[in-house]
This record gives structure tokens, sequence and C-alpha cells, in this order.
């Protein structure tokens, strides 16, 4: 009996200011996921993710990527929840192609980003979340701070 072993995934995360290639694939799948919906203009998404070519630490977007092949982000913003201004800054647009997921591309995402959180001198950080991703933050360190904000859980997580 042969034993096949199965190939990882090899992919990079980058900072969209190294990869700025990225821009409107990023944006296009950020306005498809969460804001097409809600009648945002997909303009509107593309100038809040141009902000991140910047290179600045706050608005800042993490590219996964195969080469020139996107595979997701996650961004890290001011605010993404107008009712809790309180809270900054926050982790916000993880999305994962759909053919990606399962490959552990969204973990890796969100830990960079915390790591480049952490090194630029940010010591919490928050996010919003639809009750099915709990167990997903939870068991990577992320504590449930409010429930059912706008129909969304608020974490947050001491770095």
């Amino acid at each position: 009996m042969s034993v096949t072993h199965l190939r990882p995934e090899r992919f990079a995360i980058s900072e969209l200011s190294e990869k700025p290639q990225f821009l409107e694939t990023a944006a296009d799948c950020i306005w498809l996921e969460g804001w097409q919906a809600k009648g945002v203009s997909q303009t509107h998404i593309l100038n809040r993710t141009r902000e991140s070519l910047d290179h600045t630490s706050v608005p800042s977007t993490f590219i996964a990527h195969e080469g020139e092949e996107f595979w997701g982000s996650v961004a890290l913003i001011s605010n993404d929840l107008e009712s809790r201004p309180q809270y900054t800054p926050w982790v916000a647009a993880l999305l994962v192609q759909p053919e990606q997921r399962s490959k552990g591309v969204a973990t890796r995402l969100v830990t960079e980003l915390e790591t480049f959180a952490k090194n630029s001198g940010i010591d919490r950080l928050y996010l919003c979340a639809i009750r099915p991703l709990r167990q997903f933050y939870e068991s990577r360190g992320w504590v449930c701070i409010e429930e059912d904000v706008d129909g969304l859980d608020v974490f947050d997580k001491r770095l």
C-alpha cells in the first residue's frame, strides 16, 4: 500500500503596499463579498482599499497570493462598526477565495496582521463577525466582548 502525501499549499502573505498590482482585485473581492449588497459603490471600496498603499500602520491591507494569483486579503482599519467608535483599530474584510479555503489562508492572514499590529505598537485589536465564525476566532485567542451588535458579535484580542 502506498501513501500519497499531499503537497502543502505554498502561498505568500504580503502587504498591499508591496504588491500594488493586487489593489483592484482585492477591492473588487471586498466589494462583492460584503458591500455590493449594501449599496456601497465599487469606487468607494477601491478608494478605501487604496489608502493601504500609503505605508502607514492604519489602514493596512495584507494579501495572500501564490505568485500573481490572488488568494485572499485582510485589512487593519480604524473602525469597522459605526456604533462602536470607542474600539480601535479593527481587523476587517477577511476573505479567502472559495477555491483556496480550508488551506489555512485565513489563519495566516490574521496572524500576519496581528504581528504587524503588535510591531506597530498596537496592543489590542477588535473585529466583528457573524455568529457562525465565533468558533474560528475564539480558537485563535479572540474573546467575544459583545453579542448581537447590529447582528454581529464583537471580539477583541490583546497582543
